[in-house]
């Protein structure tokens, strides 16, 4: 049970969704955009890794912060 909860808890700490929740309405499609470019996600493969529910490789990481610099956001990236 508690293996259950540290794996949940890891999950969450994937999820960069509190990192586009600082981003600006009108910057949300430009980054999703820039981000599934320079990653080459699909939608779904975007909206699975925003909650995630996969969780992101290293280098997948740095470009995934490096873009969120760019739009303004450098602090609290992931989580829920």
């Amino acid at each position: 049970m508690e293996e259950k909860k540290q794996r949940q808890t890891e999950k969450k700490n994937a999820s960069f969704r509190n990192g586009y929740r600082q981003l600006r309405v009108c910057d949300l499609e430009a980054f999703k955009e820039t981000l599934k470019a320079k990653l080459g996600y699909s939608d779904q493969t975007f909206r699975l890794r925003l909650r995630g529910k996969i969780e992101p490789k290293m280098s997948e990481i740095e470009v995934i912060e490096q873009t969120f610099a760019e739009f303004g956001v450098t602090r609290n990236i992931w989580g829920e």
